[in-house]
């Protein structure tokens, strides 16, 4: 049989809209954008591997609970300590030689853009494909990374409501409302996995449960209507009272320069770095906020979107220069956007962020 190489893509994450603990129960609500994690999966006559029915990780920086993941392609997954992972559909293994999995990827490590999230998905659902396997479905992924991590909800389509940690809830809200979010990273690495084995996490959350489960209603219903200006209401509600917990260095400087802009809200990667201006675009100059941000701050500022989560998984086409999928035109930085504009053109046009 010609096994085809097979390309997969996972979006990565601005942090997240709401996270936190309800009635015991934690929770996160996904905050998808155009920054990608890409992977192709070359089977076993295409890589010249000689490992049968294995698929390997080559290339790149080192990524071992990926590699760990793949290996166990050919094994249904136990779920580990999350027993109620165990009502989610049956995974089924691949049919196929194995071969050589390639991961790129535009996710910061440790900024909380779920990039291992995205990383996990895109290597397991390529290779499946690739390996003659049907494609994995939300569900299947979802139980295998959190057989690995906690984990995002990006592999779930539209905006997804689940329980990170267990997985005892995984619900699709709806499609993303109009939503821009102006991006800043002020660098440095939050280890998730530490911050989720904190001693004092349990108690933290339930110090700021009375806001997280007023933000959590207003997300749902936000979502429900496509309404960014309660979704922004939601975020920021969300994101003030996680200051306490893990707090972020441009939280104060942010939130006066969301009131400037008139944003609609503040988000936050509640176990990473990176902080988000959301904006209605449908009335914000976006590209005027991100150079307003570069001014203010001195970092790069993204013009970003909230995007529907999910993988696609295609076959890979001759020629496809298979990397520059990890980014969609426009999610450039304000600076990057302006610095090209001016080598292009001699000058620059703040009009909008290509």
């Amino acid at each position: 049989m010609d096994w085809p190489t097979v390309i997969a893509r996972v979006p990565g994450s601005w942090g997240e809209l709401v996270q936190g603990q309800v009635e015991g129960e934690d929770f996160l609500i996904t905050c998808p954008v155009g920054i990608y994690t890409v992977a192709l999966a070359r089977p076993l006559e295409a890589s010249g591997s000689a490992a049968a029915a294995e698929w390997r990780l080559a290339g790149g920086r080192p990524r071992p609970r990926t590699a760990a993941a793949l290996l166990s392609l050919a094994r249904a997954p136990s779920g580990g300590s999350h027993a109620d992972l165990r009502a989610l559909p049956a995974y089924q293994p691949t049919q196929g030689p194995g071969g050589v999995v390639r991961l790129y990827s535009r996710l910061r490590p440790g900024a909380g853009m779920a990039s291992s999230t995205a990383d996990l998905c895109a290597a397991m659902s390529a290779a499946t494909v690739a390996g003659g396997g049907a494609p994995l479905g939300p569900e299947d992924l979802f139980l295998r990374c959190l057989a690995v991590e906690p984990t995002d909800g990006i592999m779930f389509p539209g905006i997804a409501l689940v329980d990170h940690r267990r997985g005892r809830r995984a619900e699709v809200l709806g499609p993303p409302p109009p939503l821009a979010i102006v991006g800043v990273d002020p660098g440095g690495i939050v280890d998730s996995l530490a911050f989720n084995r904190r001693a004092d996490l349990a108690r933290a959350n339930r110090g700021k449960e009375p806001q997280v489960a007023e933000a959590l209603a207003l997300a749902v219903t936000a979502v429900r209507r496509g309404d960014p200006e309660t979704l922004g209401r939601a975020s920021t509600l969300s994101a003030a009272a996680h200051q306490n917990l893990l707090p972020n260095p441009l939280w104060e400087p942010v939130r006066e320069l969301a009131q400037d802009v008139g944003a609609v809200g503040i988000n936050v990667a509640h176990s990473g770095t990176v902080i988000g201006i959301l904006l209605d675009p449908r009335r914000a100059d976006v590209v005027a906020v991100c150079r307003h941000v570069v001014a203010r701050l001195g970092l790069p500022a993204r013009a970003l979107e909230l995007i529907r989560g999910g993988v696609d998984v295609e076959p890979m086409a001759a020629g496809t220069r298979w990397q520059h999928l990890a980014s969609r035109p426009g999610q450039r930085t304000a600076a990057e956007s302006v610095k090209t504009r001016r080598d292009r053109r001699g000058r620059s046009n703040p009009s909008r962020v290509e």
